[in-house]
């Protein structure tokens, strides 16, 4: 992407002398300093599994002076958070919403990634899901920077949903199974 960077250039208008010699006034482009505040574009290519930190180097693309080379220009990479998922060096971390039904049957919901992939439960766990439980998916996480084919993992930690009411049968009958159980919650997030 694009990005815009202040910063000083040299005066070509008095060519950094500050003053026109044929009227010895001071330069009105830039005020007599020599140098003019500008606004430069500059395009910068971030890889896939950048680290945060990361630092790029443009030679001769920061401040001008007078007189002088224009200074080199750093860009260290910091990110935004992001709403659902936290990183952590390869790693991805993210919290999932379960409702009663499918914890107490050991399913969890499809899980939406960052490019909006699905990432699906192979298979049902053959214990409930609690409350606070994570689960890893291997390859799942962030690519490494410069070798985008070796992936961290993404942890998924469970939040299960209790229903806000239950039905009265509910509170009066033994259920054979879980299943039984879920017939007529509501679940409220």
């Amino acid at each position: 992407g694009g990005g815009g960077r202040r910063g000083e250039e040299v005066c070509v208008a008095c060519w950094a002398k500050g003053y026109i010699p044929t009227h010895h006034l001071a330069c009105a482009s830039c005020a007599g300093n020599g140098s003019i505040l500008t606004v430069k574009e500059l395009d910068v290519w971030v890889d896939k599994g950048t680290p945060e930190g990361h630092e790029s180097m443009f030679m001769e693309e920061g401040d001008a002076f007078p007189n002088c080379r224009a200074g080199d220009l750093l860009l260290r990479l910091s990110f935004a958070p992001h709403e659902r998922f936290r990183r952590h060096r390869l790693h991805l971390h993210a919290n999932v919403q379960v409702n009663l039904c499918d914890a107490l049957s050991g399913r969890l919901p499809p899980v939406e990634h960052m490019d909006g992939r699905l990432i699906l439960q192979a298979k049902p766990l053959p214990a409930p899901l609690q409350h606070g439980d994570v689960l890893k998916f291997e390859g799942e996480g962030m690519p490494q920077h410069r070798d985008p084919f070796n992936r961290g993992d993404l942890f998924v930690r469970v939040r299960v949903l209790l229903p806000s009411a239950l039905p009265k049968n509910v509170l009066h009958v033994r259920c054979p199974s879980s299943v039984d159980v879920c017939k007529g919650l509501v679940v409220e997030p």
